[in-house]
């Protein structure tokens, strides 16, 4: 896009946008899932299922997504492996969809990571690089719930879309930032 961004995307996009769109609901019933699995006992699974929900015009799409790990590296001072990971993800969408102008959407998507991290912490805000040899096991957990409705109206030439979102984010660390060095030192 030429010009300033923000008249586009909001006064937070200076810089630019990554905007990401997920599958939407379809008039149709589909299904589709997959599993994978890996080295350092990796496990993916995605599954979903969308289809109409009584009338052609309204219709539904549900996924659930898990993906973990073990982690790479053990953490020599107390044995313990480090820096596995564990990611769960469950979305939810309504969509009308009564003719081909209007297109309305109700998302919910909820998130929990659990992320194990490095076993040694960084140094305080005085001295960013100095690395603390205390024997912890860190972990951040995270929460994260995302709402929003969409409401597009499709004419020959322009596009109005409206966008409200709610965003949720609860964030757990354990000896992540600890006081024997770490960022909030």
């Amino acid at each position: 896009l030429k010009g300033p961004q923000g008249t586009q995307f909001g006064k937070s996009a200076e810089s630019g946008v990554i905007n990401v769109y997920t599958k939407p609901a379809t008039k149709r019933f589909q299904s589709e899932a997959s599993v994978d699995l890996g080295s350092y006992d990796s496990r993916d699974f995605y599954g979903r299922i969308s289809g109409p929900m009584g009338s052609d015009d309204f219709s539904y799409a549900l996924s659930v997504s898990n993906s973990s790990r073990d982690g790479f590296s053990k953490n020599l001072l107390t044995g313990n492996r480090i820096d596995e990971r564990e990611l769960t993800s469950f979305s939810a969408k309504l969509r009308f969809n009564p003719s081909t102008s209007w297109d309305i959407g109700l998302n919910y998507t909820k998130n929990k990571t659990d992320d194990g991290g490095s076993a040694f912490k960084t140094g305080t805000r005085e001295n960013p690089y100095e690395i603390d040899d205390n024997p912890y096991d860190d972990r951040s957990e995270m929460n994260n719930d995302l709402l929003s409705f969409v409401i597009k109206y499709k004419e020959d030439d322009y596009t109005f879309t409206s966008t409200s979102t709610y965003a949720k984010q609860d964030v757990e660390n354990k000896s992540y930032a600890s006081s024997f060095g770490g960022l909030l030192a």
